[in-house]
């Protein structure tokens, strides 16, 4: 008998969808302050329009796996959350493409949650609503707790991505050679997945 269950795309959203305009400007030294992305400062990043495209084509989901804390720290509300990612889509639907769902922690990090990456609680919720094979998915992020979420999780691989995100500050804060796929952005790595396929 076939399993019905589909391999997903799992995505940090900040850094692998969007741009994490915080960042600009900054030095590698220079301290970071996060800040919530309103909808004015929504910029999507290059090529994840197309690579939503070639995942959906090979029959995968893609699914915003992503750690909004701010949310229970009081800085906005589910609903101002909500309408980011309506965004998102809004923008993304415009170059034909889409996020399957986006899967929310709302706790702030000092919370015992159980859905706060690394922790698996969202891809563990993701594969019982959505029908996901976890085994077969692949987990994209630019910091190591993402990278650290998609192997708690069961799925076969995780990436790293450098551009537009944590991903080369993580890089550098690394004693040894990173133990994780690397790629320049979303688009190369689902040219690396569907290489073979």
């Amino acid at each position: 008998m076939t399993s019905q269950l589909r391999p997903a795309f799992f995505l940090d959203r900040d850094g692998v969808v969007i741009k994490v305009r915080y960042l600009e400007g900054l030095g590698p030294a220079d301290a970071v302050v996060p800040r919530f992305v309103t909808i004015p400062q929504v910029i999507v990043l290059p090529g994840v329009a197309a690579a939503l495209r070639s995942i959906h084509e090979h029959g995968f989901l893609a699914v915003v796996v992503t750690n909004q804390g701010y949310v229970g720290r009081g800085v906005v509300t589910q609903a101002e959350l909500d309408a980011v990612h309506e965004h998102i889509n809004a923008e993304l639907a415009e170059a034909g493409a889409h996020i399957d769902r986006f899967y929310v922690c709302p706790h702030p990090a000092a919370a015992e949650c159980d859905c706060r990456k690394p922790k698996p609680g969202l891809f563990l919720r993701a594969a019982r609503e959505l029908g996901i094979d976890l085994g077969r998915s692949v987990m994209v992020g630019d910091r190591l707790s993402d990278i650290a979420a998609g192997r708690n999780s069961g799925c076969r691989q995780s990436f790293l991505v450098r551009e537009g995100g944590w991903g080369e500050r993580t890089l550098a804060e690394l004693a040894e050679p990173p133990d994780f796929p690397v790629c320049a952005d979303l688009a190369e790595v689902a040219r690396q997945v569907f290489s073979g396929r």
